[in-house]
């Protein structure tokens, strides 16, 4: 990349920010042409809207004089941060760009900072089945880029990297459950995205809401049933004394017996409404705690991009030289 083709990429950047086109999901819009991906933008200026069709990533490449694997992580970068980095990104990554360099030494560093970041996992990984082996092919991974030139170096850590990832995927084999598990949540995610744990949370308060009423309502309705059926119960059968009326007598304890039917009726429908009630609740809180879940997801791998974002931009800093302006 020359500084003019450098200066080019910042302006089409900031422009592509300030009219707010861009998107994440697709290169370009088949109704909208003038929004897209960070790369896709790139490629609408550059080659048109059809671009989409062809190679996006070789076309912004050649044009503008970066090798294709960046165009990629990029456009990767791109698609896994939230929406208010984004712009961020698009531009601060063609201000960072080195000019005269075929960013080879740059994608070795980048690769090591990741790796790096990898091997501040391991506390979480089972060590004897598994993870001093990827740490192991961790480092030797990383001794090749910090010495690329060796082959041997690249051909020890292809085998390390290669074993680790079998021994891994031996021991997810021996935990399928758990494997299963994990791999479903993943789906439902993907699929759920329009979920929020706001909603939820909402639908969780109005069950609470119906439980405790469906519970106030019960104990209304056994209140005003046993109520009832002793006041009837007493009033006919003081008639009755009073009168010494056998079959006045008779009435009042039919009269004290419906009346304790209705009661224990109402409070049957009372308690199954309450209950009906809590299996909502229940059922919304189940589904305010996954999505929580799947938020929590989301914003851990948001924070993982924002990340590899920072090292990206930090790597391609550290690498620039201040060329002079090209003059007219």
């Amino acid at each position: 990349m020359n500084i003019e083709k450098k200066m080019a990429r910042i302006e089409r950047a900031k422009q592509h920010a300030a009219a707010d086109r861009l998107r994440s999901g697709f290169y370009t819009d088949a109704k909208n042409h003038s929004i897209g991906c960070s790369v896709g933008c790139d490629a609408i200026d550059i080659a048109g809207w059809h671009a989409r069709y062809i190679n996006p990533h070789a076309i912004v490449a050649r044009h503008d004089g970066t090798p294709e694997w960046l165009e990629h992580l990029r456009d990767r970068i791109f698609e896994g941060l939230p929406p208010n980095r984004r712009s961020w990104w698009h531009v601060a990554l063609a201000e960072a760009l080195p000019v005269g360099s075929d960013m080879q030494a740059e994608y070795h560093l980048i690769c090591i900072a990741i790796l790096e970041r990898q091997k501040t996992r391991s506390s979480n990984w089972d060590m004897a089945a598994y993870g001093d082996e990827v740490v192991a092919a961790l480092d030797q991974t990383i001794a090749y880029h910090r010495n690329p030139t060796d082959s041997a170096a690249k051909s020890a850590a292809d085998s390390a990297a290669e074993s680790a990832a079998e021994s891994a995927r031996s021991a997810a084999d021996s935990a399928a459950d758990s494997a299963a598990m994990s791999a479903a949540m993943s789906a439902a995610m993907s699929v759920r995205s329009a979920m929020s744990a706001r909603s939820a949370r909402t639908a969780m308060s109005a069950a609470r809401s119906a439980a405790d009423a469906a519970d106030s309502a019960a104990e209304s309705a056994r209140s005003a049933a046993k109520s009832a059926a002793e006041s009837a119960a007493e009033s006919a059968e003081s008639a009755a004394e009073s009168a010494q009326w056998y079959s006045a007598a008779m009435s009042a304890r039919s009269a004290r017996s419906a009346a304790e039917s209705a009661m224990s009726a109402a409070e049957s429908a009372a308690d199954s409404a309450a209950d009906s009630a809590r299996t909502a609740m229940s059922a919304a809180e189940s589904a305010a705690e996954t999505a929580r879940s799947a938020e929590s997801a989301r914003s851990a791998r948001s924070a993982e991009y924002e990340w590899i974002a920072d090292a990206v931009i930090g790597v391609f800093q550290s690498r620039q030289t201040t060329p002079e302006p090209p003059t007219e």
